[in-house]
């Protein structure tokens, strides 16, 4: 799959264009998908499909209401969950953030479908992750009401990325409280260390937040994020998303006035901006992270025999 061709597909185009250009991409790989329709606590449309299991038959069509992801929910064993969402900030064309981990996990689900695993596997592609000064600043809207709808027992862990399209390493956040002793985490980093990729894991991020938190604080805590990003700065990155969202907002503001896009880190340079563009991303990035993902979710597929 050409990935950087898919995020220049949904690059610069308003949500309910970006979402299309998804299940058009479904369709024409034949791979049955539903719409999540969530009205609280405004109106948004969430992405679902997956695979139901090594054995099952999933025979679902499109727009199958309710809870009857039933190939999928319905069946033996609990669900691993890989998302992302594919809204775009105000005024950003949506690239890395977050175009590039859709595209990743549509190769994933390719990569999958040669050969199922045991246990179910859903991918959901989150509408709303972003804030939305209509609504309060409130983000991750679809993602919690994912989570109101269709809850969180039957499911064994969930991947979550955003931002895949930029760097050779690997950030893990947030590890905190809610997650520091999840079996997840040694799961990520037993692949990252087998792969020999260098990643860094980081506690609560005070500006900083994805759909992964929508499970945490339902109390489920087998939920991360990942992020692709450039090992060289992987300091000042940890520099930069630690500080404390007053200081971190205002150098963000004053790293765009001309001349001063050095005073925070690449990564974060084309961030929630008009440059948020896929000539800066790479195909290898997302690469890595299909190569991690793919690693993570059968070694602990094999882990759990329910």
């Amino acid at each position: 799959m050409d990935k950087l061709a898919f995020v220049r597909e949904m690059e610069g185009k308003a949500d309910d264009e970006r979402r299309e250009v998804i299940c058009e991409w479904l369709r024409g790989h034949g791979i049955p998908f539903e719409l999540h329709r969530y009205d609280r606590p405004d109106p948004g449309v969430n992405v679902v499909f997956g695979l139901p299991g090594e054995g099952r038959d999933d025979r679902r069509e499109e727009g199958n209401p309710g809870r009857s992801m039933d190939g999928l929910t319905g069946c033996p064993g609990r669900e691993i969950l890989a998302v992302a969402h594919y809204d775009a900030f105000y005024f950003s064309p949506g690239a890395n953030d977050n175009a590039s981990a859709v595209a990743m996990l549509l190769e994933f689900f390719l990569d999958m479908s040669a050969r199922p695993i045991r246990h179910p596997l859903k991918i959901v592609i989150f509408d709303d992750e972003e804030p939305d000064a209509t609504r309060g600043w409130m983000g991750m809207r679809g993602s919690r009401a994912y989570v109101r709808d269709f809850g969180v027992k039957d499911i064994l862990a969930v991947y979550d990325f955003e931002m895949c399209g930029m760097g050779d390493a690997v950030g893990i956040w947030p590890v905190t409280a809610l997650n520091e002793g999840s079996f997840l985490l040694d799961n990520i980093r037993g692949v990252l260390d087998s792969e020999g990729i260098y990643h860094e894991s980081v506690g609560e991020l005070p500006a900083f937040y994805a759909d992964y938190h929508a499970f945490l604080e339902a109390g489920f805590p087998h939920a991360v994020c990942m992020t692709a990003l450039p090992k060289e700065d992987a300091l000042s990155l940890r520099r930069f998303v630690t500080m404390p969202t007053a200081a971190l907002v205002a150098r963000a503001l004053a790293a765009r006035l001309p001349g001063c896009s050095g005073l925070i880190p690449r990564l974060f340079r084309h961030y929630h901006s008009g440059l948020d563009r896929s000539e800066f991303l790479s195909e290898s990035s997302m690469d890595m992270m299909c190569r991690v993902l793919t690693r993570c979710v059968r070694e602990l597929d094999a882990a759990f025999p329910d």
